[in-house]
């Protein structure tokens, strides 16, 4: 009796274990994050070449349709290791625009690399680079038409 009860705690605590490892190895879809980008009052866009701001869009139907156009359910995680990355190199050579969509209560950045299709995300202090399909990235190099 005892030793049953031993490989049946055992064998809890192992499905246990296994449970929780992988319940912590998924991660939240980032593409849920987009309706959190559709309710930003005001984007922002600036020609990082300058730093000028060309826009300030505060119309919800313009916002919301940008953030549909970037298609954030299909990007991926970005792998840095193929970059050339030159430390001397500034954030203003590498990125031709960035759009900053804020609400009251935080504001989420977007730098489209100029010549990769590589986007910058940054939002609550945290960085993260994704690779975009082509046409998101070509999108998003032509600010005229946003």
């Amino acid at each position: 009796m005892k030793r049953f009860l031993s490989s049946m705690l055992l064998i809890m605590l192992s499905c246990v274990f296994f449970y929780s490892c992988s319940y912590a190895n998924k991660s939240e879809p980032i593409g849920e994050y987009s309706d959190v980008l559709k309710s930003s009052q005001k984007m922002e866009v600036i020609d990082r070449t300058n730093g000028n701001v060309i826009k300030v869009i505060k119309d919800k139907k313009r916002i919301t349709a940008f953030v549909d156009n970037l298609h954030i359910d299909k990007w991926k995680v970005s792998d840095k290791s193929d970059y050339n990355h030159n430390k001397k190199e500034s954030f203003e050579k590498k990125y031709c625009y960035e759009y900053i969509l804020s609400n009251k209560k935080d504001s989420s950045s977007f730098a489209v690399y100029k010549d990769k299709s590589v986007v910058r995300f940054k939002s609550i202090g945290a960085r993260y680079d994704f690779a975009v399909p082509d046409n998101v990235a070509s999108y998003m190099r032509n600010a005229d038409d946003i």
